[in-house]
């Protein structure tokens, strides 16, 4: 089954919304959500063809957003929730 265009380029729109979210409070969340959406085009992928270029594009937005995230200092949503578990007892 192979995605349509408008599907296979959805990655991208989550994408672009983490780069450029403005609010502090939605940035992580963005993040998280332009990962899955990344990862679950890179799974298709595997799955269904064999479009390198494309592979090295979700490959390098991952890298992107992690880097953003780093730098933004914001936890992977399971390590924010492990740590909000062990202050809060």
């Amino acid at each position: 089954m192979n995605a349509s265009p408008k599907q296979s380029c959805r990655w991208k729109d989550f994408y672009v919304a983490a780069l450029f979210e403005n609010d502090k409070r939605k940035i992580a969340q963005r993040i998280a959500e332009a990962q899955i959406e990344i990862l679950a085009r890179r799974r298709e992928l595997t799955i269904s063809a064999t479009d390198v270029r494309e592979r090295h594009a979700l490959d390098n937005a991952l890298f992107s957003l992690e880097a953003l995230r780093t730098c933004l200092s914001i936890l992977p949503p399971v390590f924010a929730t492990n740590l909000k578990q062990q202050v809060t007892g």
